[in-house]
């Protein structure tokens, strides 16, 4: 098979691609996370190399079925396309005229007729699918997957984790499939860096000083998308490295390509994992955001250093502190330790709540803030956070309530057990204590 990523040692990427071939060997899936830049389509190619399946898989290579999807070939973001379009590569790896244009569940079956050990499904850019397609179409390849159980995988690559894409009670059992095996694709280790700086310099017929290269890593954390960036930047002439750091940042962040890579890195990560990474670099208290903490780290954008974190890139923390410095929303509300702000978000002990809130229950938790340690009735809450249900008088049953209450509780529980905050006054409706 030709590729641009068919002369990568069978090194590259090693930490990742033998956790992911652990995961398809235990008839497990798994989710490939990772934000822009971090070269997840070489990862994507390089997976689908023969010699690669050989190396991971041993002697039994040739019984794993690998079917590849990308979804950038989807002209039209539909169930029908998507599921003609794995069809059709199934056929393609393991073509069988007798069972063209029936269901994907069919071929499956036919599939498995064959001297076919394993199937593995190979989604690159899976983002926009599981964005755009119905709950029903991930419960339909989970029960696919239930009929086989270890002889079908998913391996997904996408920009952010399944529940921060869509949400909804049909898509859980399949993000069950992945939540004890997401692999972070973050920053190059230091033999996957110099190869691409070789590449680069082979490209560009120049070689460069090891100085130079190790200027480079540093600069860009690691990077891929920002040590190309800079790379090509010194190759072309047009970046001179300085003695001094910050004077080569401010020559670096003056160059378009640069910029433009910082740009992508940073639209490709949440709202929450921005604001963390401005306070990061703000002179204000530290970040205690665990869950986005926690999720920074698995993309490889920050690092643990003197008890505290750091941007695991110089070059993209000054861009940040040059032009990402936004001011906080104005508060809202304030109750205690909660606070609302005009954007409708909530933060917990200066930790913000992500994801955000429905609006049924950002419009109970408003209420309840309003005055805190007073009871509310129910029909008080019913007035405030099913608004259009009680002017139509539709009514709102206890079960509704009681649900919305519940889901509140369970989303402010893991910021200081402060779902404990909210108590029922049985009989009569609800009340937020003080804090």
């Amino acid at each position: 098979m030709s590729s641009a990523g068919n002369d990568f040692p069978l090194t590259y990427r090693q930490p990742e691609v033998g956790a992911i071939f652990r995961c398809v060997c235990a008839g497990d899936s798994c989710s490939i996370v990772g934000p822009s830049g971090v070269a997840k389509s070489n990862l994507y190619r390089f997976l689908r190399q023969e010699n690669v399946r050989r190396h991971y898989l041993g002697e039994e290579w040739h019984t794993y079925l690998l079917v590849h999807i990308d979804a950038n070939e989807i002209t039209e973001m539909t169930e029908e396309a998507v599921s003609n379009l794995i069809v059709e590569r199934l056929l393609s790896v393991a073509p069988d005229e007798t069972v063209k244009q029936q269901s994907l569940s069919f071929v499956v079956k036919a599939i498995f007729q064959q001297n076919v050990r394993a199937i593995v499904f190979l989604f690159d850019q899976f983002d926009a699918v599981y964005e755009t397609l119905n709950g029903r179409f991930f419960a339909n390849l989970r029960a696919i997957r239930d009929e086989y159980k270890y002889r079908i995988s998913f391996v997904l690559l996408s920009r952010n984790q399944l529940p921060a894409l869509a949400s909804s009670p049909e898509r859980e059992e399949f993000e069950e499939l992945f939540s004890a095996n997401t692999i972070g694709l973050g920053p190059h280790n230091k033999d996957d860096s110099l190869l691409l700086l070789q590449r680069l310099g082979n490209r560009y017929g120049r070689e460069l000083d090891t100085k130079t290269g190790q200027t480079l890593i540093h600069l860009a954390g690691g990077h891929p998308g920002l040590l190309k960036a800079a790379t090509i930047a010194v190759l072309k002439g047009r970046l001179q490295l300085a003695w001094d750091q910050t004077e080569l940042l401010d020559s670096a962040l003056q160059i378009a390509d640069v910029v433009s890579e910082c740009d992508k890195l940073w639209n490709s990560i949440g709202i929450a994992e921005q604001q963390f990474l401005t306070r990061l670099e703000s002179d204000s208290s530290p970040p205690r955001d665990e869950q986005t903490k926690t999720l920074l780290q698995l993309k490889g954008l920050i690092s643990s250093k003197d008890n505290g974190f750091v941007n695991v890139s110089p070059l993209f923390a000054q861009y940040i502190s040059r032009w990402k410095r936004v001011e906080p929303a104005a508060t809202k509300l304030a109750a205690g330790a909660i606070r609302i702000d005009n954007a409708g978000e909530v933060w917990v002990n200066d930790e913000l709540v992500t994801p955000a809130l429905t609006k049924k229950e950002l419009l109970l938790l408003e209420y309840l803030c309003l005055s805190p340690g007073r009871l509310r009735t129910k029909d008080e809450i019913i007035a405030a956070a099913y608004p259009d249900e009680y002017r139509s008088g539709d009514g709102v049953s206890d079960d509704a309530l009681n649900a919305v209450v519940k889901r509140l509780r369970d989303r402010l529980a893991p910021y200081s057990a402060f779902g404990d905050k909210i108590v029922t006054v049985r009989g009569k409706g609800y009340r937020l204590e003080r804090t």
